[in-house]
């Protein structure tokens, strides 16, 4: 039970009291009102809990910490959404990660350049990292670099960023078949050849193996052969629209004009707003002007229908050239840029 001064100092707070037992409770000089009511009563409930007196606190739950996985998974829909995911969470211990996740973000929103560079430098200054310093790490890291360097158009970066990737991880397919795509822009593609007849072409590699291939081989002449490997490529993945092109290009260079309006056509309908789609259209555009030139047999002219790297694209500003009318001195541009969605290097 309360003793008779704490009982009646609460009940001076609820009715009428004297003024005389007010203030042997509390000791405060008599004044009127609530206000001095209730400063008195405080202290004395609270010592009567046994809890310190003070105002409640607003508890903060602490940030949950930053997952680079989560993070990727924002690059395919909504690359903006990064920043907001990063800022929300703890990236202490994970600053290269962090780092990571929105260089790639940057690359898919239209600044291959920019992004490629900095993916260039966690590559390269790993091991100064407090998150990680593992080999693998670093050579995904420069994966994404020579694919983004390879979308601004920058090939002999791009193979630069594949070669010391490579030195890290010298089986990675993914770094090899990134510098085969940068070795075929900068027309090398004897070496294309004899790489990427090495590297195992199972059902995850095959269309990506078979599309280099054929693009290396129409490059040197190799019109056959390279419509053989196209074939092969888009029997193992029927609607991918670097694959349509190419093998419209093949198919063009041979003099099926058919068969080369029929893939360019596929394309446009898969590919509306993308660079292949862009290309497609002006394919078909010179095909509808001068189909006798455009569907000739094979001639001097050649055509670099690059592919992009795998689950890598980006948006860029490159303006895409027309199949028909390349030069092997000037590959362009055409599976590495543009619409998809840039998913990072394993």
């Amino acid at each position: 039970m309360l003793d008779r001064k704490a009982a009646d100092a609460v009940n001076c707070d609820m009715a009428v009291c004297s003024l005389s037992i007010r203030q042997s409770v509390t000791g405060l000089p008599v004044v009127g009102g609530s206000a001095a009511r209730s400063l008195a009563v405080l202290p004395l409930l609270g010592a009567l809990s046994g809890q310190p007196a003070h105002a409640a606190r607003p508890s903060h739950a602490p940030q949950p910490l930053f997952i680079f996985s989560e993070c990727a998974a924002l690059l395919d829909d909504d690359p903006e959404q990064t920043s907001d995911y990063i800022a929300s969470h703890r990236v202490a211990g994970r600053e290269w990660a962090a780092k990571r996740c929105e260089a790639l973000a940057q690359v898919n929103m239209g600044d291959p350049a920019a992004a490629a560079a900095i993916l260039d430098d966690l590559a390269r200054s790993g091991s100064a990292a407090v998150d990680t310093d593992s080999d693998a790490s670093r050579a995904a890291a420069a994966t994404d670099a020579a694919r983004a360097w390879l979308a601004a158009g920058r090939p002999s970066r791009a193979e630069a960023s594949a070669a010391f990737g490579l030195g890290l991880a010298p089986t990675s397919t993914p770094l090899r078949l990134v510098r085969d795509r940068a070795l075929l822009r900068l027309g090398r593609s004897e070496e294309v050849l004899s790489d990427v007849s090495s590297i195992p072409s199972d059902a995850a590699n095959l269309p990506d193996t078979r599309l280099l291939r054929a693009t290396a081989e129409r490059m040197l002449g190799r019109l056959r052969a390279a419509h053989v490997d196209i074939d092969a490529a888009a029997a193992a993945s029927p609607d991918d629209p670097s694959i349509l092109l190419e093998r419209g290009v093949i198919r063009q260079r041979l003099g099926d004009g058919l068969g080369a309006r029929q893939d360019w056509e596929r394309v446009v309908e898969l590919a509306p707003d993308t660079h292949e789609g862009d290309s497609a259209n002006q394919d078909l555009t010179l095909l509808a002007s001068d189909p006798d030139t455009a569907l000739g047999p094979a001639s001097s002219a050649s055509t670099t229908a690059s592919p992009a790297p795998v689950g890598f694209a980006v948006r860029t500003t490159t303006p895409p050239s027309t199949a028909v009318s390349r030069s092997p001195a000037g590959p362009a541009l055409r599976r590495d840029a543009d619409n998809m969605s840039l998913k990072p290097a394993p």
